[in-house]
């Protein structure tokens, strides 16, 4: 890797490049500093108002604005706590004008301007939102950098690579490039913002190991890899051939990418419609902050959701909650006085016959 020259004109031999995985439900920060010997990738895993460890955060949004005497600054990802009007999976709208394809999740064309899921604030478009949020981004990113690098970070140029699924399209993949400018990435002098499909780099970092002299099983040109990349609000599936190995990995793709708005929230959809078709008005018109992103009882789903299938849980029947539901007539799957909606593993969602239990 070429030096990159200093503001005194001495070549500087290093340069920091910063990756924003920015997702539909989860957002991860990385960086590198990167000279001709040496890769040190580190991954944040410390976030705001949130204790733990984690790889990413919740990429959620709440607005000083609509939360008056709760909040005096916009809150993003852990932050976003309960009661909190907030909104997610913004990054969905940014593609929410190209026609729906074969595979795309039927369901998510009914969410659209659902309070809390796929909502948006009053005069603002879901690139406004996507900024708003990649501002936190930008600001928690600078912290860290400039908690690590103190006063050598004004020397370092800062390139930026924000991920997008394959299947975006051109206007969505501009509007997610200028919502990173707006939020900040590329402001200094000398940094600047480049785009990478999420396939692409996943590819890199899982080619890696398979790369130079010590590899078990090294690749070589002519092979192909297949990339599947499930994430929470897409699916890409991508075949790449392998060019060289030396003295630098290259590749191209042996066909077109596909996929479809397919991701790990078409379950969240999916329960969310069976719970309007199970209990009606009572849960309709719960207001979002007890029902929608950020609430407990979402977070008692997310739990469920993310555990099944673990061969430990012999469970046939899983509780979620709280959540206050005044029904009119009683149901099975729901327990008034724990306040849990029962849900049995192989619950199958009835929209034509609310009273099946």
């Amino acid at each position: 890797m070429s030096p990159t020259p200093s503001v005194s004109g001495v070549h500087q031999p290093y340069k920091l490049i910063v990756a924003i995985d920015y997702g539909t439900t989860y957002t991860g920060i990385s960086y590198v500093t990167s000279n001709k010997t040496s890769d040190d990738i580190v991954i944040v895993t410390r976030w705001p108002n949130h204790r733990d460890q984690s790889w990413k955060a919740p990429s959620i949004l709440a607005y000083a604005s609509e939360n008056q005497q709760k909040i005096s600054r916009n809150h993003w990802g852990y932050e976003c706590t309960r009661g909190l009007k907030q909104y997610a999976w913004t990054k969905l709208l940014l593609d929410q004008h190209v026609r729906l394809t074969e595979h795309d999740d039927p369901l998510l064309r009914q969410m659209y301007g659902a309070e809390g899921f796929l909502g948006l604030p009053p005069n603002k478009t879901a690139e406004d939102v996507v900024a708003d949020f990649m501002t936190e981004v930008y600001r928690h990113t600078m912290q860290i950098l400039e908690r690590d690098f103190a006063q050598i970070l004004r020397y370092l140029p800062i390139e930026v690579w924000v991920t997008m699924p394959a299947i975006w399209s051109d206007a969505a993949q501009n509007a997610t490039r200028e919502a990173a400018l707006r939020a900040g990435f590329g402001s200094r002098p000398g940094d600047s913002v480049k785009m990478i499909t999420e396939p692409e780099a996943a590819a890199l970092w899982a080619l890696k190991p398979y790369l130079g002299p010590t590899a078990l099983d090294p690749l070589k040109p002519g092979e192909y890899v297949l990339i599947c990349d499930c994430g929470g609000g897409t699916v890409d599936l991508i075949t790449y051939e392998i060019l060289t190995v030396t003295p630098h990995l290259t590749h191209r793709e042996k066909c077109v990418g596909t996929g479809a708005k397919c991701g790990a929230t078409a379950i969240d959809r999916a329960f969310v419609q069976w719970m309007e078709a199970k209990f009606g008005e009572a849960y309709i018109a719960l207001d979002a902050k007890k029902r929608g992103p950020g609430s407990l009882f979402m977070q008692s789903f997310e739990s469920h959701k993310r555990n099944f299938g673990d061969r430990s849980d012999e469970r046939d029947v899983f509780e979620i909650g709280p959540i206050q539901l005044d029904l009119d007539v009683a149901s099975i799957k729901y327990d008034e006085d724990e306040q849990v909606v029962k849900v049995a593993r192989y619950t199958k969602l009835r929209l034509d016959d609310r009273s099946t239990d």
